[in-house]
């Protein structure tokens, strides 16, 4: 099973538009035929490299998320009050998912803390939540920023 959300058109601080796309509402997880799943009763799959990673997303029809995919989410859940602690954009902090160290690998959605700022979900501007965004598991992601047309770094940072 895959669950996706639509995450709706962003136009990011640099004026870069993304246009809206779907995305798995929680992360990436191994599915009983070793494909790809996405659903809240699996942990996500983390012993994977970029190469199986893609390769995973293609087989089943998809791609990899790229950076302006990602930073188009981050902005979006940045401006959503419910985001944040203080009830307010700006007010406290971004809720921070998993990460107080109460776990020793990463769990599926459905697990909750009793500690309310390890809030594993975010709401997006069209009222989509996705899950695990900002703790819990690592990410692959295409860089389609700084990357060639493999979605690795093309080279070396500049100072």
């Amino acid at each position: 099973m895959i669950e996706l959300i639509e995450v709706p058109e962003t136009i990011l601080p640099s004026c870069q538009t993304i246009p809206a796309f779907k995305v798995g509402k929680y992360l990436c997880s191994k599915g009983e035929q070793g494909n790809l799943a996405v659903t809240a009763d699996r942990a996500p799959w983390v012993n994977i490299n970029f190469s199986d990673a893609k390769a995973a997303c293609e087989a089943a029809g998809f791609k990899l998320i790229t950076e302006s995919q990602s930073l188009a989410i981050a902005w979006n859940i940045s401006q959503q009050a419910i985001n944040w602690t203080g009830g307010e954009v700006g007010s406290g902090d971004l809720y921070q998912g998993l990460r107080n160290g109460d776990f020793d690998e990463p769990q599926p959605p459905i697990v909750e803390t009793e500690d309310a700022t390890e809030q594993r979900w975010f709401e997006l501007s069209n009222g989509e939540r996705i899950y695990d965004f900002a703790g819990n598991a690592y990410t692959w992601v295409f860089d389609d920023v700084q990357g060639d047309e493999n979605g690795l770094i093309a080279k070396p940072f500049s100072e």
